[in-house]
């Protein structure tokens, strides 16, 4: 798996600053498919420019600095980016891991949407979990300062510090503005946890694909079989990733002939074709458990799984990450991160803006309290309108699915309006109820929409999704 090990080059522009300062009149812009020399040269006409006529000093660094991350940004790619930070990066690998498996902080995932800095899990048993922040609360301060408009990376350099410092985070919980103390403390993330369930069935939780991840569950697949499991649930819900190399073993173990694991695409070429290797494990019957939040290096493992009929998905539909992401130095102790593949099912099909689909949709309550529910209801829109509505129409029923939507967690904002994101997540909740996902809001759609939030509004007197695993393993 060359592809897997394979460093990214860093090309390092040098010589700019050779020559006097040009007047602003006489800089040159080109567009459009113009040689890369040339282009070189109108970059050095505006670096001499500002370095001799910005109203302040300037440092060449901090002029480089904004460069390079103008350069990631340009790419219109929320996970490609130019990383300053004083620390050097986690490691160098083909896909970087969520949360470190030994770090001083609070225990929490952040990732960027285009609604702020969200937090994506939160590690059992942390001082955030503790302090009682929530996975899908936003932030909204780090201390004094407003973090809104940062990326991940720079939020997660204010939050974590030396274990016995506190930070304080404002967060924003379905428009309540919430503040949390919190006491930073050394976080150590197991990321496999494995035992035996009723009825002889084995479970196993991953939490991220880190380093040692394939192995620790190798070990634990291996000795629930050896102590009589006749099937085994794997847990991959709120999994937000992390090492593909890792979750390629993983899918390794797990399907028992030849065939193809995952396919590597970059700029509409076919790059690379990971296959399984049909190592002689013990083979179990397997339901393998997913959410919204499962993404990335975990949605290739689900597609594998579920491709080669290797396990049952049952869930709900994934979060749709089909990007593979290198780490490399950038100097100074700064990093970048580039999105340089997309990952294909072994079929080919398409998980990036997609999602994997079940094979058997289970619907899992929430743990609110009977306050939160009825605060969030109380600023719901109603949903009684006997009206059709479609891309580019706005009315009530719009808004108050939207407002719906976005308390359950999607990626959508509540304007009234059937813009891109209303109808794509409309059409995902259609296709898993079966029904025809065109992405319209008609009756059937509308009835799907309030089914699903009184579902997560209920009570979560057990796990659904993990009851429904034990009983297709029986």
């Amino acid at each position: 798996m060359k592809i897997l090990r394979k460093l990214a080059a860093v090309i390092v522009v040098a010589g700019l600053m050779a020559g006097a300062a040009v007047p602003a009149c006489a800089m040159t812009f080109f567009y459009g498919e113009t040689p890369l020399d040339l282009r070189i040269d109108a970059l050095k006409e505006m670096i001499e420019e500002v370095r001799e006529n910005y109203k302040d000093e300037t440092e060449m660094d901090d002029i480089f600095f904004g460069i390079y991350q103008g350069l990631f940004s340009g790419l219109g790619d929320p996970w490609s980016e130019y990383v300053i930070t004083e620390e050097a990066a986690p490691g160098t690998n083909f896909v970087t891991t969520d949360v470190d498996e030994v770090y001083e902080g609070i225990g929490i995932v952040i990732r960027k949407t285009d609604s702020g800095l969200r937090i994506s899990s939160v590690v059992s048993g942390s001082p955030a979990y503790q302090s009682g922040i929530h996975s899908g609360d936003y932030i909204l301060k780090v201390g004094p300062q407003d973090v809104t408009e940062m990326t991940s990376e720079e939020a997660a350099q204010l939050i974590r510090g030396s274990s016995g410092s506190s930070v304080t985070l404002t967060v924003d919980r379905d428009g309540e503005v919430k503040v949390f103390e919190v006491v930073r403390q050394v976080i150590r993330t197991d990321t496999v946890r494995a035992e035996m369930l009723e009825d002889s069935i084995g479970y196993i939780k991953i939490t991220s694909f880190a380093a040692g991840t394939a192995d620790v569950f190798a070990e634990e697949y291996d000795k629930l079989a050896a102590e009589g499991a006749k099937g085994i649930v794997l847990d991959l819900r709120g999994n937000g990733g992390g090492s593909v190399e890792q979750a390629v073993s993983v899918a390794d173990h797990l399907i028992h002939k030849d065939g193809v694991i995952s396919i590597f695409k970059r700029q509409g070429e076919v790059v690379e074709t990971v296959h399984s290797t049909a190592d002689s494990f013990a083979q179990l019957p397997v339901v393998c458990l997913v959410d919204g939040k499962t993404a990335s290096a975990s949605e290739l493992l689900v597609a594998a799984l579920k491709d080669h009929k290797a396990a049952t998905i049952a869930g709900e539909t994934t979060y749709g990450k089909g990007v593979a992401q290198f780490v490399g130095s950038g100097g100074k102790g700064n990093y970048f991160k580039l999105s340089v593949y997309y990952f294909l099912s072994p079929k080919g099909n398409d998980i990036d803006g997609v999602g994997i689909q079940p094979d058997v949709t289970v619907y899992n309550q929430g743990e609110r309290s009977e306050e939160e529910i009825a605060a969030i209801r109380a600023n719901l829109a109603p949903v009684n309108e006997e009206k059709k509505y479609y891309a580019g129409q706005n009315g009530l029923n719009v808004y108050g699915v939207q407002q719906r939507l976005q308390a359950m967690g999607y990626d959508v904002e509540p304007t009234s309006v059937m813009d891109a994101k209303t109808i794509a997540v409309l059409k995902l909740l259609q296709a898993e109820a079966g029904a025809c996902p065109y992405g319209g809001l008609d009756y059937c759609t509308l009835g799907i929409v309030k089914d699903k939030f009184d579902a997560w509004c209920s009570p979560a007197s057990e796990d659904a999704a993990l009851a429904k695993a034990i009983e297709l393993l029986k």
